[in-house]
């Protein structure tokens, strides 16, 4: 479960932040804090691989690069937890 937070924040600064991925979902931006705390749902986690293909490894996995994401985070890839 752990690993699933991790994630889904390293996919949530990828993106731009809490506020951006909160505009392209049309939820609120409290929603999206959650997801840091609790994982993204699968429902999203499907949206925003079909959104930002670039973002995302051949097996599914988040490539964080760009915008507000940690030197040590750039061009780690991560496996998104299934939720």
């Amino acid at each position: 479960m752990e690993n699933q937070i991790e994630d889904a924040s390293v996919l949530i600064d990828a993106l731009g932040g809490t506020g951006e991925v909160a505009r392209t979902c049309q939820v609120s931006e409290p929603s999206v804090s959650q997801w840091r705390k609790r994982g993204i749902p699968r429902p999203w986690q499907m949206f925003l691989r079909e959104r930002y293909p670039e973002r995302f490894d051949a097996d599914g996995r988040v490539v964080a690069f760009g915008a507000a994401v940690d030197e040590s985070e750039v061009g780690k890839a991560v496996a998104l937890g299934s939720r």
